[in-house]
């Protein structure tokens, strides 16, 4: 695991002020020092989700049923929390949630 200040060390010694402004450098570089996002962020179910809640048996048309019961069901596909076990506390970006969270 390399530190944020070291990341921005190695930057400043690897890459021209003039480059700094390409993409295809820029990318290159992204790619060699970060890791993918999708590494540490991993998909959860919510603590308190219920596959057939109450609310969807109180809805009487049909049609709006079976749309609650998909939206709702949606909810775990949207959870995450962040995994950074496996960085030290300097080696990564992401703000320290305790929490799961949904993403847009």
């Amino acid at each position: 695991a390399t530190s944020a200040q070291a990341v921005v060390d190695t930057f400043l010694a690897e890459i021209s002020e003039a480059d700094r402004r390409n993409a295809t450098i820029l990318r290159q570089f992204v790619n060699r020092h970060f890791g993918d996002p999708e590494s540490y962020i991993e998909k959860v179910t919510p603590r308190d989700f219920t596959p057939n809640p109450a609310f969807l048996s109180r809805v009487s048309d049909p049609n709006l049923r079976e749309f609650a019961g998909f939206v709702h069901h949606i909810w775990k596909n949207l959870t995450r929390v962040f995994n950074t076990s496996a960085f030290c506390s300097d080696c990564y970006s992401n703000l320290d949630l305790k929490h799961p969270f949904v993403i847009p």
